[in-house]
């Protein structure tokens, strides 16, 4: 991804802006897309429910 501003290619930098709540198997969460098995293996509750949209 490129940021512009006003038509103009604006250089990126990481800038820490604070721990941030990610729900849990959504897409940026680490067990999103794992198998039940997998999910075992990493002693996560299977009967969570995902609701999508």
């Amino acid at each position: 991804m490129v940021l512009y501003v006003n038509d103009e290619e604006v250089d990126r930098q990481k800038v820490y802006i604070g721990d941030l709540p990610i729900m849990v198997r959504s897409k940026f969460c680490n067990l999103y897309g794992l198998k039940q098995q997998e999910l075992i293996s990493k002693l996560e509750d299977l009967m969570t429910r995902v609701v999508t949209s």
